[in-house]
């Protein structure tokens, strides 16, 4: 026994300390294993796609939570700025929100003309533009891209859209086709118009609207976008790079209290018609027109060349 119990000592001396270490070892993993999640947790409450209200300019983006610089907003809120956002348009579009040097009203180059720009959509003389433009005008005409004017009449409205259908005398060797897959989250649209009553289109190319960055307040009957336009550009048509339409302008929206210049600002927005909303209304009043799958992109100067062959000035004597 005594031998024994002498052989057994060392042995009691080695396993206890082991069995300490192996508590130390079994807490320490709980340890991990109870805190791993709920870091995880935080990072994942941080990192979470958020619904952004940047107040001042009015708009609402999907961002991460950690990178919303303004406040966080539901569902339901976004529904009802977004329908706060197209009741604005409609005012502006009626001319009842539209205070002095605001909006995409066409300024009148004399007393009792009013210009805006239209395209055509068929080689029969049919163009579109904005009611606002054409509507309600003792006298209707089109300048063309080699500067005859030719005249015009009126064939159709949608107030509500503030879309009107124009018929025009002319031999139309190009005209406009809406894209089947219009893509507004792109970069690289642009405004193709007569802006302040220039002789000669011009493209004002949009800011980025990438997607999941862009502005979320879509209305029902309007889309906002990036950009900048200016009186004259009502009518114009808002173009992918393969040179088709993707919407109609109907006018500039911006936070009240920012003047309009000629350097675009970041609370600058394009008010735009959708194409499911001109075609919808073509097709009711049994108005032509085609359409054309995405197809190859054309530079900015080619895109322009293209343009001034469709783009026309609407001129209105009221």
């Amino acid at each position: 026994m005594t031998s024994n119990s002498s052989f057994g000592q060392p042995l009691l001396r080695f396993r206890l300390p082991y069995r300490r270490e192996l508590k130390r070892i079994a807490w320490a993993a709980l340890l991990v294993a109870v805190l791993t999640p709920a870091r995880t947790a935080a990072q994942e409450s941080g990192s979470a796609i958020v619904r952004c209200l940047d107040e001042g300019r009015g708009t609402v983006r999907e961002t991460a939570r950690d990178q919303c610089r303004g406040r966080v907003i539901t569902a339901e809120e976004a529904e009802r700025l977004r329908d706060a956002r197209d009741a604005r348009i409609n005012r502006i579009v009626r001319g009842s929100d539209r205070p002095p040097g605001h909006g995409d009203q066409p300024v009148p180059a004399r007393q009792g003309l009013r210009r805006g720009t239209g395209f055509f959509i068929a080689a029969d003389g049919t163009l579109l533009t904005n009611r606002h433009v054409a509507d309600g005008c003792r006298t209707l005409s089109i300048t063309l891209n080699d500067g005859r004017t030719v005249p015009a009449e009126l064939r159709a409205v949608a107030a509500g859209d503030d879309i009107a259908v124009l018929s025009a005398q002319a031999n139309v060797a190009s005209f406009a086709r809406f894209t089947t897959a219009p893509d507004l989250t792109s970069d690289a649209l642009a405004v193709v118009g007569y802006p302040q009553n220039s002789p000669t289109p011009s493209v004002a190319t949009m800011a980025s609207a990438r997607r999941g960055t862009a502005d979320l307040l879509i209305g029902r009957h309007f889309y906002a976008l990036p950009g900048s336009v200016r009186p004259g550009h009502s009518g114009s048509p808002v173009l992918d790079r393969a040179g088709n339409v993707v919407g109609m302008v109907v006018a500039s929206i911006r936070r009240r209290g920012v003047p309009m210049s000629d350097v675009p600002g970041p609370d600058e927005r394009i008010a735009a018609i959708p194409n499911a909303t001109v075609t919808s209304f073509l097709v009711q009043r049994g108005v032509s027109y085609q359409s054309a799958p995405p197809a190859r992109e054309w530079t900015e100067a080619q895109l322009l060349e293209r343009a001034r062959h469709f783009v026309v000035r609407v001129n209105c004597t009221i």
